[in-house]
């Protein structure tokens, strides 16, 4: 027997099977998609973060305040580190190597705020608070080894939550 998608009936018109989804028509695509960025010698780049960043320690959300680059990077680091145990051909960060790197930086012209922002859960008939931070800071320091990491987590995002929108951040190179 035949298995098809959930919504697919198991008739063999031409039609019908012109609409069915290849997977192996996308292999290129995929390919291409997983490549990280090159290196580039850079010392500073600017983060717009787009939606609200959401960042726990101890259990409680990391407030604009507190949030350190490092805080920052690890949790770009730790989405991606997740994203490949989840797609084989993403390359997994070396963290080890990368540690130094991310000590190494820090933050300027950090103009961060809080967002409050909530959603309802029908299964839970609650309130579920996804509040975050957003605004814009320069990172600085070192970046060579980190920016193809840094940019590839613009579509991947970071910090918890992603999988709601929170945590897209957008790269640009600094100009003075």
């Amino acid at each position: 027997m035949k298995r098809c998608r959930p919504n697919c009936r198991n008739d063999t018109s031409s039609e019908r099977s012109r609409s069915r989804y290849d997977p192996a028509a996308e292999t290129d695509k995929a390919e291409i998609m997983y490549e990280l960025p090159l290196p580039r010698n850079i010392d500073r780049l600017n983060i717009e973060l787009q939606t609200p960043l959401r960042i726990h320690h101890q259990g409680h959300p990391i407030v604009p305040e507190a949030l350190t680059a490092q805080d920052f990077l690890v949790s770009v680091f730790r989405r991606q580190k997740k994203m490949s145990q989840h797609i084989t051909d993403f390359p997994l960060p070396d963290m080890r190597q990368l540690r130094t790197a991310i000590e190494g930086v820090t933050f300027e012209n950090a103009d961060l705020h809080w967002y409050d922002w909530k959603r309802y859960s029908s299964r839970q008939k609650v309130e579920i608070a996804l509040g975050g931070i957003v605004g814009h800071f320069t990172l600085c320091g070192n970046l060579t080894e980190l920016y193809p990491y840094i940019k590839v987590g613009e579509y991947f995002h970071c910090g918890k939550s992603t999988v709601m929108g929170l945590g897209k951040y957008h790269v640009t190179e600094h100009c003075e």
